[in-house]
């Protein structure tokens, strides 16, 4: 009976703020990586989808439009345990999963989760991996679904005209400042001069010669580093309260810009890096280093 399964980056779901884009990718990789197994494992076809229509980015991305027969804002989280584990059988941890994976379907069947609509599942998915490779049709499936409409393409190749820079021709330096710095409504917590330096001796540490430009999502670290960029209006595409039109398609360009990097370093104060970044790397097959600030 199901069919499909899509997953849904919105600003707003029934019950939480989305996080950023970045998770939203690794969910979609995650989520590719749960439809696979239980394709193999239960003699099952399912699909999987993206849909953006409903997120303010759908006006820099080609979508196919809101589904009408889809209740965007009751769509709520994809509530399953996950864990990276070793794609064997006889592993305790894939058990898991796959039971996991088992069990939360037979609730779809039956009603019990989510939403559905002539078999397709509409949920939110932002997991973790559970397998550490990452097949190039799902890459390609993630390509496929973030295409820059006609009229962003041509603002993203101004962009780039404008910086000097051409595709595959330079890397990025992304220097993730945490959130307490970064939202609109915290600009009042700035970035000091002692942070500024620890940024530069890192990146002097960690980043090789090479022609870099710079993205990062606070504006007083952008004109402390002294290297080459651009100053666009940036916003965090899930949480922020004060998005704008522009916000969201310069916040796009930056992750457009890294698409087409020889390679990224990425510096972060969290443990996990910067999924911004890091997913970008992942989708589009990018070197890349995270390095911890602390």
């Amino acid at each position: 009976m199901l069919q499909k399964i899509v997953n849904v980056y919105q600003v707003q779901f029934i019950d939480f703020k989305a996080p950023g884009f970045g998770d939203y990718l690794r969910g979609c990789f995650t989520m590719m990586q749960i439809i696979d197994t239980l394709n193999e494992y239960c003699n099952t076809n399912v699909t999987f989808d993206m849909d953006l229509s409903n997120h303010p980015m759908s006006q820099v991305i080609v979508t196919e439009g809101r589904n009408p027969a889809v209740a965007y804002a009751a769509l709520g989280n994809f509530h399953i345990d996950v864990l990276e584990v070793k794609k064997e059988e006889s592993d305790i941890a894939f058990q898991h999963i796959l039971g996991q994976t088992v069990d939360y379907m037979n609730k779809l069947r039956q009603g019990q989760q989510g939403q559905q609509h002539n078999g397709t599942f509409y949920t939110f998915c932002c997991k973790f991996a559970i397998y550490k490779e990452f097949l190039p049709r799902h890459r390609e499936l993630i390509q496929s679904r973030l295409i820059p409409t006609e009229a962003m393409a041509s603002y993203i190749a101004g962009v780039k005209e404008s910086m000097g820079i051409r595709d595959g021709e330079y890397s990025v330096i992304h220097v993730r400042c945490g959130d307490e710095s970064s939202f609109p409504h915290s600009f009042s917590r700035q970035i000091d001069e002692k942070f500024i330096e620890k940024v530069k001796k890192l990146i002097a540490e960690n980043v090789p010669p090479g022609k870099h430009i710079l993205i990062t999502n606070n504006d007083t670290l952008r004109r402390g580093l002294n290297i080459p960029s651009w100053n666009p209006h940036i916003c965090h595409t899930g949480q922020d309260s004060k998005q704008s039109f522009e916000s969201i398609r310069d916040t796009m360009t930056d992750f457009f810009i890294m698409s087409k990097a020889l390679s990224i370093v990425a510096f972060s104060p969290y443990y996990h890096g910067t999924g911004f970044s890091m997913e970008c790397a992942k989708v589009y097959d990018i070197p890349y280093k995270v390095v911890k600030i602390v």
